[in-house]
Parts: structure tokens; C-alpha cells; sequence
């Protein structure tokens, strides 16, 4: 008796940390954050959605640079796709992504599955997924002259590392930690444009930009957060309210990144938008790897100068620190100091290294605590329902666009005033002006 198995593709057994392009991109909004499975496999439906967030597609004012005319087609490339007709028998206007789906099949950047089908519901394979950036990036024709679809894709693919640290097979289908993954490799992407030279012979010439920067209209930085829009390495700021500087260069924070005002003096990574009509707006950003100690300002032990001890788990710790160091108090540059910045009944104490066995920044947050009584909005006044020695028993707040005055929740999201009631618990830092 001769026995037969029929052997079926699956996902390759290694493992592979994708933390760092899912959140890069679920910042930039290309990934939704919401009830996110990053096993969860990905519909051709989802795809077409995410290449319109990737591509920004969406914008009628998008200005396509001389290679998307040529990309994306001279007839297609200067106006948003409207939902007009059903394209697919199978996508009508009441899809979830009817819009997307259009809008891929008009510009050329999908087909359907058929004439008359797009089987939105079908998952999407590695293949698939890789294909259509790698046309988007301006390798079809290589592609082609290495055997076409499927192989000479994939050999395109892989040269331009497309695949690089994604388990999946070409025919597996794509999960969405994967797609990120994918997504990610593809922002150093040098795109390509074909010529002929002498009218037969072809040429592949590298375009100066990337993937990210001329497909995705996006710069990308890595530097020290010098300005917060309300100090600055040397003191004041010098860019207002609602931007931080990141080795001078000045950024806009769209109000879900307000959070990044506490990485002044840190090392980060950030991308921000490069087109005319949305310049220099963050879309992402995050701290990079250095040395970072937090600890409780009520664990205070002592500062020598050379040196800063607390208490962890009983014990009492000594880290040393540059005798240069800079201290940032409550947002605030403090040219002069001494060892009573850490006299605060609450607060934390962070120490950043950025290499050595020094930590070159100090940053001290120190707070009041309210539990808010009642408010008079008119006014713009908390009453305090806490009392006690040092106890401030209300809060007088200038408006909200004034220079120096945000108001936040614990997740970072930015509030008017109109949004603190009765009862809630704040936590209130002041810097001296």
C-alpha cells in the first residue's frame, strides 16, 4: 500500500519582530490602531485601502511629481476618482471600501480578479502585495525583462529587499503585521525609471528619490529634540506653541502627537510630510534607543554634581552623570541649578544617556495634584476640592491658544477646557514663567 499527503503552504516557523514597522505605520494612520490583529490576514479589499492611505490618493490637491505622471499614467494622475458607477458586480456604494476599490482599478493600480469581479473579501498574497508596490516604485519593466509575473517579480522583490525579515511565503497570504513589515522595507526604495537608449537598448536609471519621499510625499529625521514649543536647549523657545524642532529643523505637531513636547534633549525618530500644501506636519515619531532611567522624585537620594543617587527597592542606586549636564524643569531650560530642582512633593526624575557611561540629561516633571470641585467656564477657573499646607485652592487658566497652556489626557490627546468636568482628577505641572 502506497499512502499520499497532500502538503499545503504555511507560514515559515520563524519569528519576526514587527513591532517597529506597525507602529510607525498605525502613526502615520496607514494601519488602523483600533481592534488591531497583527495575525489577522488581509482582505484585497484592505490592501486597496491601505495603497490609498499609502499613496495619498485620497487629496484632490496632490501634486504628482514627473515620475507618478509617468507611474501612474498621464490620464489618471490629476483628479480623485468619484464613485460613479459599480466597476465590480461584486462592490457596490454600500461596501466599506467601494471608494478604494475604484479608486485602485481607475489609476491602473489594481485589477479585479475578473472582468466583472474584485472578490474584496479574498485574501491577499505576498505576492500580490509585492507586486503592486513594486510597480508603484517603478520596476515593471525590469520585471518584465526577468521573466515577467511571477518570477521575475520576485526576483525584482527580494534585489530590493521588499521581503526583507517578513516570514510569509510569495503564496501565502499576507497578515497584516506583515504587510507593515513590507510597507516599512519599501520607504528606502529607490524608485526606478526606464529608458532607452539609442532606441533599442534599455537603461534602468535610479531616480534621487525614495519610496518614501517621492511616492509617499515624506521626509524622515533622526536627531535630538532641541525645541518643544515651549523651551529650547538654551533656553525659550524659538518656535511657538504646537511644533518641536529636531536638530533645529522646525516640525508642526498635529494634536495626536502633542505627547512629543516630553522628548526634549532625547534622541527620536521621526517622518514628516514633505508636499507643498501639507509641509513639515509629523506623522510619526518615536524615541530611539538610548540609555533611560525613570524614577519617582520622592526616591531623591542626592546630586554631587558628578553623580545622582535614588532609592529602588530599598536599595540606594548611584548613576553618574556629565558635569555639563543639562536639566530641563516642567518644560523649562535651566541655564543654573542646584539639587533643590528635586524638592517636590510629586514628580519624576529622568536620566538620558546618549552613550558613554555619562547621562547627559536630566529632566525633572514635578506636579500638584486637584480633584476638580467645580468649574466657571466664563472665567476659566478649577476649584480645588483638595485642601491643605501648599495646597492651591484654584487654577486660573489663560485661553487655550496662549503660548505655554495645553491641556492633555492620560493617553496624550489633546483637550480644550470645556472638556474637564466636575471631578475629575488632575495632575497640574508649572514652570516658573
Amino acid at each position: 500500500m502506497v499512502a499520499s499527503m497532500a502538503i499545503l503552504p504555511v507560514h515559515a516557523e520563524e519569528s519576526y519582530d514587527y513591532t517597529k514597522a506597525e507602529n510607525v505605520l498605525m502613526n502615520m494612520g496607514v494601519i488602523e490602531k483600533d481592534e488591531y490583529d497583527p495575525n489577522s490576514e488581509v482582505t484585497r479589499g484592505e490592501f486597496a485601502s491601505i495603497i490609498v492611505d499609502v499613496l495619498g490618493l485620497g487629496d484632490d490637491n496632490r501634486e504628482y511629481s514627473e515620475w507618478e505622471k509617468s507611474s501612474l499614467g498621464e490620464d489618471n494622475k490629476d483628479q480623485a476618482v468619484e464613485v460613479s458607477q459599480n466597476i465590480f458586480t461584486d462592490v457596490d456604494e454600500s461596501h466599506p471600501y467601494c471608494y478604494e476599490i475604484e479608486m485602485v482599478k481607475k489609476k491602473g493600480i489594481m485589477n479585479g480578479v475578473s472582468e466583472t469581479k474584485f472578490a474584496p473579501e479574498y485574501g491577499i498574497t505576498l505576492r500580490e502585495v509585492t507586486k503592486v508596490i513594486a510597480d508603484l516604485a517603478g520596476y515593471s519593466k525590469q520585471a518584465n525583462l526577468e521573466g515577467g509575473y511571477p518570477a521575475g517579480y520576485e526576483s525584482v522583490v527580494k534585489n530590493i529587499d521588499l521581503t526583507k525579515n517578513v516570514s510569509a511565503e510569495f503564496t501565502d497570504v499576507i497578515t497584516k503585521a506583515e504587510i507593515a513589515q513590507v510597507i516599512y522595507n519599501a520607504f528606502d526604495v529607490q524608485l526606478m525609471e526606464f529608458k532607452m537608449q539609442g532606441g533599442s537598448t534599455p537603461s534602468y536609471v535610479y531616480d534621487s528619490e525614495t519610496f518614501l519621499t517621492g511616492v509617499m510625499k515624506m521626509n524622515k529625521i533622526r536627531g535630538v529634540v532641541t525645541d518643544n514649543g515651549y523651551a529650547c536647549l538654551s533656553g525659550d523657545s524659538y518656535i511657538g506653541k504646537g511644533k518641536i524642532a529636531i536638530d533645529g529643523l522646525a516640525l508642526i505637531l498635529p494634536d495626536n502627537f502633542t505627547f512629543a513636547t516630553s522628548y526634549i534633549g532625547q534622541q527620536v525618530e521621526a517622518y514628516y510630510t514633505n508636499n507643498l500644501e501639507n509641509k513639515n506636519h509629523i506623522t510619526s515619531i518615536e524615541l530611539v534607543d538610548e540609555e533611560v532611567i525613570t524614577f519617582d522624585i520622592k526616591d531623591f537620594e542626592g546630586f554631587t554634581g558628578t553623580s545622582i543617587s535614588y532609592l529602588q527597592n530599598g536599595h540606594i542606586v548611584t548613576k553618574q552623570v556629565n558635569k555639563n549636564s543639562e536639566l530641563i524643569l516642567n518644560n523649562k531650560y535651566e541655564k543654573i541649578w542646584d539639587d533643590s530642582v528635586f524638592d517636590a512633593p510629586n514628580g519624576t526624575v529622568t536620566l538620558v544617556s546618549k552613550g558613554g557611561n555619562e547621562f547627559d540629561m536630566i529632566l525633572v516633571t514635578s506636579y500638584e495634584f486637584a480633584l476638580v470641585s467645580s468649574i466657571d467656564y466664563d472665567e476659566r477657573i478649577i476649584y480645588n476640592k483638595l485642601k491643605g499646607t501648599n495646597i492651591t485652592d484654584k487654577y486660573e487658566l489663560p485661553d487655550d491658544d496662549e503660548k505655554g497652556i495645553f491641556i492633555e489626557d492620560e493617553s496624550g490627546k489633546t483637550l480644550k477646557f470645556t472638556e474637564i468636568t466636575k471631578g475629575d482628577s488632575l495632575g497640574i505641572v508649572k514652570s516658573d514663567n
